[in-house]
């Protein structure tokens, strides 16, 4: 068995990737995320939970299906395996999406940093193994963040906690989103 850990600093999220013979498995640990931003992480992951537990519950039947009460329990045992060969091939397919997902971050992410290495006014970009980005500003780190978000730009100012000076932290989006994250920070800062 193969586990490679990703962790990076405080506001992190944990992934941990488990490979034995051949399969692969994912876990998150969104306890340090602030509310907003594991609202859409949860509901990511419930549909997933639901989905296993959907399975499980369907394997389960055949136990509470023994009921005398049940006159067609040969036929339902039948539509349940259905219906849980259904379920497996769906776990299936959203844990391919999830591994094209997780890629198609990690290509982003370095695509970001490597652009906000680029500009000049960004003083540092920190490494991260999370869906998001720190970065250090020259200065106004404030007042870009909130014209950013008056823009319709969301952005998290970090100034405010320890060793983040000027720092704000971007979440990894689609090719799109951090092109215009980028575009944004650009001209607001310059407009400041």
């Amino acid at each position: 068995m193969e586990t490679t850990d990703s962790h990076s600093d405080e506001d992190d999220l944990y992934l941990m990737s488990t490979t034995d013979s051949g399969s692969d498995s994912f876990e998150f640990d969104t306890t340090s995320m602030s509310d907003s931003d594991s609202m859409e992480f949860d509901t990511t992951m419930d549909v997933m939970q639901t989905t296993d537990s959907m399975s499980e519950s369907s394997e389960d039947m055949d136990t509470t299906m023994d009921s005398p009460d049940m006159a067609t329990t040969d036929s339902m045992d039948s539509e349940d395996d259905d219906v849980a060969d259904t379920l497996d091939e769906e776990a299936l397919d959203n844990t391919d999406t999830l591994h094209k997902t997780v890629q198609t971050i990690l290509e982003e992410r370095q695509a970001v940093a490597n652009a906000l290495n680029e500009i000049d006014f960004v003083v540092k970009v920190f490494p991260s193994d999370a869906n998001f980005l720190l970065f250090q500003l020259q200065s106004k780190a404030k007042e870009v963040y909130q014209a950013m978000a008056n823009g319709g730009i969301v952005t998290r100012y970090r100034g405010n906690e320890l060793h983040c000076d000027e720092c704000i932290r971007v979440t990894i989006g689609t090719p799109e989103e951090n092109r215009a994250f980028l575009e944004s920070l650009v001209k607001t800062y310059r407009s400041l």
